[in-house]
Protein backbone atom coordinates (compact mmCIF):
# COMPACT_ATOMS: atom_id res chain seq x y z
CA UNK A 1 0.00 0.00 0.00
CA UNK A 2 2.82 2.41 0.82
CA UNK A 3 4.21 2.33 -2.70
CA UNK A 4 0.95 2.32 -4.68
CA UNK A 5 1.42 5.94 -5.68
CA UNK A 6 4.85 5.10 -7.09
CA UNK A 7 3.46 2.08 -8.93
CA UNK A 8 0.78 4.25 -10.52
CA UNK A 9 3.36 6.78 -11.71
CA UNK A 10 5.46 3.98 -13.22
CA UNK A 11 2.27 2.76 -14.90
CA UNK A 12 1.92 6.25 -16.35
CA UNK A 13 5.43 5.97 -17.83
CA UNK A 14 4.41 2.77 -19.58
CA UNK A 15 1.11 4.31 -20.66
CA UNK A 16 2.52 7.52 -22.18
CA UNK A 17 5.06 5.49 -24.12
CA UNK A 18 2.19 3.85 -26.01
CA UNK A 19 1.35 7.09 -27.82
CA UNK A 20 4.35 7.49 -30.15
CA UNK A 21 4.13 3.92 -31.46
CA UNK A 22 0.36 3.57 -31.63
CA UNK A 23 0.08 3.47 -35.44
CA UNK A 24 2.82 0.87 -35.84
CA UNK A 25 1.48 -1.11 -32.90
CA UNK A 26 -2.03 -1.12 -34.34
CA UNK A 27 -0.67 -2.29 -37.70
CA UNK A 28 1.25 -5.07 -35.93
CA UNK A 29 -1.85 -6.20 -34.04
CA UNK A 30 -0.77 -4.85 -30.64
CA UNK A 31 -4.00 -3.61 -29.13
CA UNK A 32 -2.87 -1.74 -26.03
CA UNK A 33 -5.02 0.92 -24.37
CA UNK A 34 -4.02 3.82 -26.61
CA UNK A 35 -4.80 1.78 -29.72
CA UNK A 36 -8.11 0.55 -28.30
CA UNK A 37 -9.31 3.91 -27.02
CA UNK A 38 -7.87 6.14 -29.73
CA UNK A 39 -5.86 9.22 -28.86
CA UNK A 40 -8.90 11.45 -28.28
CA UNK A 41 -9.98 9.33 -25.31
CA UNK A 42 -6.67 7.76 -24.30
CA UNK A 43 -4.98 11.11 -23.73
CA UNK A 44 -7.06 11.60 -20.59
CA UNK A 45 -5.29 8.66 -18.96
CA UNK A 46 -2.14 10.76 -18.63
CA UNK A 47 -4.13 13.08 -16.37
CA UNK A 48 -6.15 10.48 -14.48
CA UNK A 49 -3.33 8.07 -13.61
CA UNK A 50 -1.17 10.71 -11.87
CA UNK A 51 -4.25 12.17 -10.20
CA UNK A 52 -4.96 8.74 -8.76
CA UNK A 53 -1.31 8.39 -7.69
CA UNK A 54 -1.11 11.67 -5.82
CA UNK A 55 -4.60 11.20 -4.41
CA UNK A 56 -3.57 7.76 -3.13
CA UNK A 57 -0.52 9.29 -1.45
CA UNK A 58 -2.64 11.89 0.32
CA UNK A 59 -5.16 9.25 1.34
CA UNK A 60 -2.43 6.98 2.70
CA UNK A 61 -1.04 9.82 4.79
CA UNK A 62 -4.48 10.77 6.09
CA UNK A 63 -5.18 7.10 6.91
CA UNK A 64 -1.93 6.88 8.87
CA UNK A 65 -0.39 4.30 6.51
CA UNK A 66 2.39 6.74 5.62
CA UNK A 67 4.05 9.43 7.73
CA UNK A 68 3.21 13.09 7.14
CA UNK A 69 6.73 13.54 5.83
CA UNK A 70 5.69 11.47 2.79
CA UNK A 71 3.75 14.47 1.48
CA UNK A 72 7.08 15.76 0.17
CA UNK A 73 6.59 13.19 -2.60
CA UNK A 74 3.81 15.41 -3.99
CA UNK A 75 6.46 17.76 -5.40
CA UNK A 76 6.71 15.94 -8.76
CA UNK A 77 3.01 16.61 -9.38
CA UNK A 78 4.16 19.74 -11.21
CA UNK A 79 6.02 17.57 -13.71
CA UNK A 80 3.05 15.23 -14.06
CA UNK A 81 0.71 18.16 -14.68
CA UNK A 82 3.02 19.58 -17.35
CA UNK A 83 3.20 16.20 -19.08
CA UNK A 84 -0.58 15.75 -18.91
CA UNK A 85 -1.10 19.20 -20.43
CA UNK A 86 1.26 18.36 -23.30
CA UNK A 87 -0.43 15.01 -23.98
CA UNK A 88 -3.84 16.67 -24.01
CA UNK A 89 -2.51 19.09 -26.65
CA UNK A 90 -0.34 16.81 -28.77
CA UNK A 91 -1.57 13.24 -28.34
CA UNK A 92 -1.86 12.92 -32.14
CA UNK A 93 1.65 14.29 -32.77
CA UNK A 94 4.13 11.63 -31.60
CA UNK A 95 7.14 13.84 -32.36
CA UNK A 96 5.89 16.51 -29.97
CA UNK A 97 5.56 14.14 -27.00
CA UNK A 98 9.26 13.85 -26.14
CA UNK A 99 9.18 16.49 -23.38
CA UNK A 100 5.98 14.98 -21.92
CA UNK A 101 7.58 11.54 -21.82
CA UNK A 102 10.69 12.97 -20.16
CA UNK A 103 8.58 14.80 -17.56
CA UNK A 104 6.61 11.63 -16.85
CA UNK A 105 9.79 9.62 -16.29
CA UNK A 106 11.24 12.38 -14.11
CA UNK A 107 8.04 12.60 -12.05
CA UNK A 108 7.98 8.86 -11.36
CA UNK A 109 11.69 8.77 -10.52
CA UNK A 110 11.62 11.81 -8.25
CA UNK A 111 8.45 10.62 -6.53
CA UNK A 112 10.07 7.27 -5.78
CA UNK A 113 13.21 8.86 -4.35
CA UNK A 114 11.28 11.38 -2.25
CA UNK A 115 8.84 8.77 -0.97
CA UNK A 116 11.64 6.37 -0.02
CA UNK A 117 13.59 9.16 1.68
CA UNK A 118 10.50 10.31 3.59
CA UNK A 119 9.69 6.79 4.83
CA UNK A 120 13.31 6.15 5.81
CA UNK A 121 13.62 9.57 7.44
CA UNK A 122 10.41 9.19 9.41
CA UNK A 123 11.49 5.71 10.54
CA UNK A 124 14.90 6.99 11.57
CA UNK A 125 13.31 9.84 13.52
CA UNK A 126 10.89 7.43 15.18
CA UNK A 127 7.80 9.04 13.66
Amino acid sequence: MAVTSFALLVTNVLYINQFPDRRADAAAGKHHWVVRLGTARARWGCSLIPLAAYGWLIGAVLAGALPWLALVALAPAVLSARAARDVLRWADRPGALGPAIQSTIAAASLHGVLLAAAIAGAHRLGW
